[in-house]
């Protein structure tokens, strides 16, 4: 719970943020028809559209697990982030780069080129985003600057296509089933097979169900030898057998309560495995243990 509120807290402040960045960049378009100013402006608009559904992505993580969720609805992050990147690539990328190489073939007519609103606006974005950006104009013709303006507009655009190509492929990741590491995975079967009552494990499968949480399913090749002490200790054996004596019918009733009383044994084993794993591995919230 902890994890998804500051991650919402922290969507929240970065779309307000760019919310005004947005507003601010895009006025400036307006009165320059700057070519890098409109892929600044689609850039903040695509981090405002971005953090407007991470933001959806958190809210329906969220929700509990139901008759239909058992593994509750953390996928759902993964899902509305996959959705951001998209819009980032055709909107973000798609939009800046067409419009740049149509400023760049049309030579510049009509536009202005960065002027002291452009820089002011830009400065105000560097100090609302965090980060460094160096404006440097020079003193060239019309044309040269207007060219050197798409050029920049083009290259932003191709940045938020290099960066929306990287978050699709981290989420698709995610949702196709992204599993434990393979350290994490080698140590968890070593756990599993320092328990007595398991020979070793036949099969491990994990699958993400949230960010850096997991469930896992394993198959085992169990050895019930020793559950005899419990259930040795939990009553008198030779004391019940020396009263059954030659009556087959008690040594029935015998057999049936000890039968009875293995399979809640072994549940009880598999539990306290399954509680030492979630206590020893933190990122692993679901654990499925099947005996071969």
């Amino acid at each position: 719970m902890k994890n998804h509120t500051q991650g919402k807290r922290s969507v929240m402040a970065a779309l307000l943020g760019n919310t005004f960045v947005t507003v601010m960049k895009a006025i400036v378009f307006f009165m320059t028809g700057s070519a890098s100013m409109f892929a600044e402006s689609v850039h903040s608009l695509a981090d405002t559209l971005n953090q407007s559904l991470l933001l959806v992505g958190i809210k329906r993580s969220k929700k509990p697990a139901d008759h239909i969720r058992g593994y509750g609805y953390g996928i759902e992050r993964f899902f509305w982030s996959l959705v951001s990147a998209c819009g980032i690539l055709f909107i973000g990328s798609g939009v800046t780069v067409y419009h740049s190489i149509d400023s760049l073939t049309h030579h510049g007519e009509g536009v202005q080129t960065f002027n002291l609103v452009s820089i002011v606006v830009l400065i105000l974005a560097l100090v609302i985003e965090g980060f460094t950006l160096m404006v440097a104009l020079k003193e060239l013709k019309k044309n040269e600057k207007f060219s050197k303006e798409a050029v920049g507009g083009i290259i932003v655009g191709l940045v938020l296509g290099f960066l929306a190509i990287l978050l699709i492929i981290k989420n698709h990741q995610y949702i196709i089933g992204k599993p434990l590491d393979m350290e994490v995975t080698e140590k968890i079967i070593e756990t599993l097979e320092k328990d007595p009552c398991i020979e070793h494990v036949v099969e491990f499968k994990s699958v993400a169900v949230d960010i850096g949480k997991y469930k896992i399913f394993t198959t085992v090749e169990w050895n019930g030898s020793p559950l005899y002490e419990e259930i040795y200790e939990a009553g008198d054996l030779k004391e019940e057998f020396d009263n059954i004596k030659d009556d087959f019918k008690e040594f029935t009733k015998l057999m049936l309560k000890t039968t009875d009383r293995i399979p809640r044994l072994i549940g009880n084993h598999i539990d306290t495995i399954e509680k030492e794993i979630v206590e020893r591995f933190p990122q692993v919230v679901y654990v499925d243990i099947e005996i071969n």
